[in-house]
């Protein structure tokens, strides 16, 4: 019988963690966000594998609903409209300082057994 060593599963010794992050409110910073926030959801073992498209699609949601409608404060109608309203409305919100300035603060724990 050979002694194999076995290498430590990070997940499994991780019993908390707290990220805070801080983008401003400029649709480009979605994406990498929402990767890094996966990334460490799956590395600490809030979310297997498995189930991490579903947790991209609402970290996107999320953070869409926060740039958009909350700091660059664009309402919904304007995606209804058949012209490019919507999409020049948001280039120009968040180059505005006003708006595009405004934080999306994301606070996020794991205790071990939940994340919020």
């Amino acid at each position: 019988m050979t002694n194999e060593l076995r290498s430590p599963t990070l997940p499994a010794a991780i019993t908390a963690e707290q990220t805070y992050l801080q983008i401003p409110s400029h649709p480009e910073w979605i994406a990498p966000t929402v990767e890094y926030l996966k990334e460490r959801a799956i590395l600490c073992g809030a979310c297997c594998p498995s189930r991490a498209h579903k947790l991209t699609l609402v970290l996107h949601e999320a953070l869409i609903n926060s740039i958009i409608h909350g700091n660059l404060e664009l309402s919904s109608d304007l995606k209804e409209r058949s012209d490019n309203t919507f999409t020049e409305v948001l280039a120009a919100r968040a180059a505005h300082l006003h708006y595009g300035m405004r934080p999306v603060e994301m606070h996020v724990e794991y205790d071990g057994e939940r994340c919020r």
